[in-house]
């Protein structure tokens, strides 16, 4: 007869210690479940519903073929459904808290201290970018399988089972094939070798030494060759920083990971009594082993943990540090395992008089009396491991809260334009000004919106995110449109205006007219309406249009319409106008402001938005969100500053439209 598993809390102690590790990675990132897409996770999802290759060629900067094929998946079960996306981010990180616990255990012999390990690793505030960001998956995946990689050979180690050793060998396959930033595994499977076994003593131990870790070198060689074959190029950030390599050594690691707080979300009064704190903590923790110790005795067991940290930082060590919004935080997924180690040890050592014994280094140790297991002795474990994960889960729902919010601007973002109505093609390209980079280190649209664009408003449709003084790229109105799509950022992105600009004239599809008011300026004859620059004249010239002459000095333009009557149901007003600017080679944007103004309004509606001084007729759509209460005598002024260039005007047309 088969045996049945026996819920037995002292003889299953080991599936309990890490199964309740498991789960409070899962509880305790259960709001994760709640957060919508920021924008980079847009780059990855697009690839995926397209049937684009699996590997990031995007970018050009990374080969990272399985968290791409992890997205295929993900976009086959959940669709744009995002709750689905976290819940594999989720996944991913319980296990990640596991093999901590795995590991720790293996290396320590103390089922507690894996305890320890793994539950601090689940808990870390640390983590909240690499988990929550959809985008940072490749760490948590590269990370599954680093530590799975370490834990197996160990466990060969023990055994000399060859299919243990070729398992490990192809799960460090998958974790670099994850992301690069396991690339010091090998080098850290050769240090712990050396630090258990010691230096080789002769020319035999060298060479088992080669032949036992060479093939994790030749693993991560062909990797690096088949990047270079796809890519064509070595791939990276380029950014060459150097000068934050000390940095990154010493504080950039280590303040994170000792103190994980945001401090932008939490406020530095929160964030610094959690520190302090912790700070206390720290102190009741290390000092009474400073006095019973001698220091030797405890940097040998530490040395391994210490590896972890160092060689899973790096491939990270020229990169931007991490901020003390815990922006970057994702580079710290892979050595916060080692951090965990090290407070797991500390905490055994504190509670365990070490005596004779070799703690921490997988050595077998010599038998010693056993330990009374008194009511004091257990409640200081209960305390060592309660009193920093309150701490970190305190910190980490502060931390959650940027991350929420940035869902919450990035969908309200397409929310509204949806609301607008803007009838966007397949051609059409979007600059979308006031949309804000990130919100107290949580990312929103740092990059995506093209991606974005063209998985929410329609295939064909691209965009980007303008920032101050960028030009625009007017050749692209030869494919489509080119928008200009205007938001308020604070508190959240809330559409306010925008435009678009077209060669030749066309008419606006999917958008209901409720009444119309056009001028006609080719036949040179004033209707009902005004033309009055400020400085200049202006110039007829039959069958073309009036031709403002501006003499390069700042003008403006005003005209008065007659009155506009809107319907009950319209909600904006499209302005159509087309006219010719001379090419200005200086300045090919001219920078200007609509003012538009209904009887008895009490304040005029002012938007600003620029001419393309390309020397082309383009034909402009302002789309204008309205009430009804927004009739009557219309007046119309446009201000052109630092106007340098003549412009012909050829048509105005005024139309009230009710939004799709």
């Amino acid at each position: 007869m088969s045996k049945t598993f026996t819920p037995n809390l002292k003889t299953n102690w080991p599936y309990f210690g890490r199964g309740l590790a498991v789960l409070l990675a899962l509880v305790f990132f259960l709001p994760a479940l709640a957060a919508w897409f920021t924008g980079e996770d847009f780059s990855f999802i697009l690839p995926a519903a397209t049937g684009k290759p699996f590997y990031q060629t995007w970018q050009n900067l990374f080969y990272r073929p399985l968290p791409n094929l992890l997205w295929q998946f993900d976009y086959a079960v959940w669709g744009l459904s995002a709750p689905g996306y976290h819940l594999t981010n989720l996944i991913i990180h319980a296990a990640n808290a596991g093999l901590v616990g795995w590991l720790v255990r293996k290396y320590l012999k103390s089922e507690y201290a894996g305890l320890v390990a793994a539950v601090l690793f689940a808990l870390t505030p640390v983590h909240t970018e690499p988990v929550i960001w959809l985008a940072g998956r490749p760490d948590l995946l590269a990370t599954f399988f680093g530590l799975l990689a370490l834990v197996l050979t160990l466990h060969f180690a023990e055994t000399k089972k060859a299919w243990i050793y070729g398992a490990a060998l192809a799960v460090f396959g998958a974790a670099i094939f994850s992301k690069e930033s396991v690339a010091g595994i090998p080098f850290i499977l050769v240090g712990f070798d050396l630090i258990n076994n010691g230096w080789p003593r002769s020319a035999k131990n060298w060479l088992n030494l080669v032949i036992r870790y060479l093939p994790f070198f030749v693993v991560e060689a062909i990797y690096w060759l088949i990047r270079v074959a796809v890519l064509g190029t070595l791939g990276s950030y380029g950014n060459g920083g150097w000068l934050n390599v000390p940095w990154n050594m010493t504080v950039g690691i280590w303040h994170p990971l000792l103190f994980p707080f945001n401090f932008d979300s939490a406020g530095w009064l929160v964030g610094g009594l959690l520190s302090g704190l912790l700070l206390v903590f720290y102190g009741w923790l290390i000092l009474p082993l400073l006095k019973k110790f001698a220091l030797k005795r405890i940097i040998k067991p530490l040395a391994l943990p210490l590896l972890v940290v160092y060689g899973g930082m790096a491939p990270a060590l020229t990169l931007v540090p991490v901020g003390l919004d815990l922006s970057q935080a994702r580079l710290l997924y892979l050595p916060s395992a080692g951090f965990c180690w090290v407070l797991a040890l500390l905490i055994r050592l504190r509670l365990q008089p070490i005596g004779n014994q070799a703690v921490g280094t997988g050595e077998t140790r010599p038998k010693t009396p056993k330990v009374s297991r008194s009511t004091a002795f257990k409640n200081e474990k209960v305390f060592f491991i309660l009193i920093p994960g309150l701490i970190y889960v305190t910190g980490l729902f502060l931390a959650f809260s940027p991350w929420l919010e940035a869902g919450s601007e990035a969908r309200a973002t397409f929310e509204q334009l949806q609301q607008a109505g803007l009838p966007f093609q397949p051609g059409d390209y979007i600059y979308y000004e006031g949309l804000p980079d990130s919100y107290q280190g949580a990312y929103i649209w740092r990059n995506g919106l093209d991606e974005a664009s063209t998985l929410l408003l329609g295939s064909g449709i691209k965009g980007t995110r303008r920032l101050p003084d960028q030009l625009v790229d007017y050749a692209k109105a030869g494919q489509g449109r080119v928008w200009f799509v205007r938001f308020a950022a604070n508190p959240a992105p809330a559409y306010l205006f925008g435009y678009s600009l077209s060669t030749g004239q066309e008419t606006s599809p999917g958008l209901e007219t409720n009444g119309t008011q056009t001028w006609n300026f080719e036949d040179c004859q004033a209707g009902a309406w005004q033309f009055t620059p400020t400085q200049g004249n202006t110039v007829c010239q039959q069958g073309e249009g009036l031709y403002l002459q501006t003499g390069w000095q700042k003008t403006s333009l005003s005209l008065t319409s007659p009155t506009l009557k809107a319907r009950a149901n319209s909600t904006g007003l499209e302005l159509i106008f087309t006219n010719y600017v001379d090419f200005d080679f200086q300045q090919p944007q001219i920078f200007s402001d609509l003012m538009m103004t209904f009887k008895g309004q009490t304040s005029p509606f002012q938007q600003p938005f620029e001419l393309a001084a390309d020397g082309k007729p383009h034909q402009y759509h302002f789309y204008l969100p309205l009430s009804t209460s927004n009739q009557g005598d219309l007046n119309l002024t446009f201000n052109f500053n630092k106007f340098r260039s003549n412009i012909l005007w050829k048509k105005i047309e005024i139309r009230f439209t009710t939004g799709q």
